[in-house]
């Protein structure tokens, strides 16, 4: 399947507002999981964890979100958003 800048774009603009709002406590976990992928490989200062299942993912995405809240997190600025086409596998005929 073909991907489009606009589509990569669009799928990052999806997840910034769906994180900002389960962080900020408007938004619902599910939603976010939608997001990732199960199994998922956390990595961190901590070093790496392998996440099997949804309710693990669940509970290391609700850690990470419970430190942001009592940081006062409100929002992510991207400051210079940029997508570039890799190679012709994942290039899109329109441009």
């Amino acid at each position: 399947m073909a991907l489009d800048v606009a589509a990569v774009r669009g799928w990052f603009d999806e997840y910034f507002a769906t994180f900002e709002a389960c962080a900020r406590g408007e938004g619902d976990m599910s939603d976010l999981l939608r997001h990732y992928g199960v199994p998922l490989i956390f990595t961190s200062d901590a070093g790496v964890t392998t996440l099997m299942t949804d309710d693990e993912a669940a509970a290391m995405m609700q850690g990470l979100i419970d430190g942001l809240r009592a940081n006062g997190y409100h929002h992510t600025d991207v400051l210079h958003p940029e997508v570039s086409v890799l190679n012709a596998a994942s290039r899109s005929e329109e441009h």
